[in-house]
């Protein structure tokens, strides 16, 4: 079997999406060929059965570029995949979608996020299946939808258990924005600091949003004014 696949990054540096390198790992496992279409191509070393093929985002390419780009290497590969796997952007399925069918391609989209807009509803026509975590990470009323859990690699976190330290120290890895409820993890080490037990906290990731840059600074603020600034590092 060969496949492509469409993604936003194919970066294991990127702070959101670095992860995704490793399901592709994973794939290349399991068929003969994939090629890869990402919007920003960047550090990556994954086996010779893969081919990434970038939009140009890292290059500056325009909009209009990533629309021809996106119709020049589904048409040049059209013999090179057998099915299409698209994570989290159902407007490669909204522009493709057509074309995919018409070519015998069978289609799948991967959506985990609460909103259900126009693009997904549209997807949604054109697919196939619809891989999903949670029912509740895909709430669109359709029986192609298939909730499979996260994809997490749990092997690569695995560490010995043993006695908490002094102080006891706290680490979060993953995206500055308000579902993480990072504020939670401020409070609780403030509420240990009233308790009289020594704890620090490490959030490790970055805001993407404008709204998670605002979050960040709320972070900052609510650590100041519980009085654990020295006992929250970013």
């Amino acid at each position: 079997m060969k496949l492509l696949i469409l993604t936003q990054v194919v970066d294991t540096v990127d702070s959101d999406l670095g992860f995704f390198v490793r399901w592709i790992e994973e794939f290349a496992k399991q068929v003969e060929r994939i090629e890869v279409i990402c919007l920003k191509e960047g550090k990556h070393n994954l086996p010779t059965n893969v081919y990434v093929h970038s939009l140009g985002k890292e290059k500056g390419a325009s909009r209009a570029a990533y629309v021809l780009n996106f119709y020049r290497y589904i048409w040049r590969f059209r013999r090179d995949y057998d099915a299409v796997f698209v994570h989290m952007n159902p407007e490669y399925v909204v522009l493709g979608g057509i074309f995919w069918r018409l070519w015998g391609k069978r289609i799948a989209l991967w959506y985990t996020h609460k909103s259900v807009n126009l693009k997904l509803r549209i997807a949604a026509l054109f697919v196939h299946d619809i891989f999903t975590a949670s029912r509740e990470g895909c709430p669109l009323a359709t029986n192609k939808l298939h909730a499979i859990g996260h994809g997490i690699d749990t092997a690569i976190f695995h560490a010995p258990v043993r006695a908490f330290g002094t102080p006891l120290r706290i680490v979060s890895v993953g995206r500055i924005t308000p579902i993480k409820n990072l504020d939670t993890l401020v409070e609780v080490v403030a509420l240990l600091k009233e308790r009289r037990i020594d704890a620090t906290i490490t959030l490790i990731g970055a805001p993407i949003k404008p709204s998670d840059e605002a979050y960040l600074e709320l972070l900052k603020e609510l650590a100041k004014k519980r009085n654990v600034s020295e006992k929250v590092r970013f």
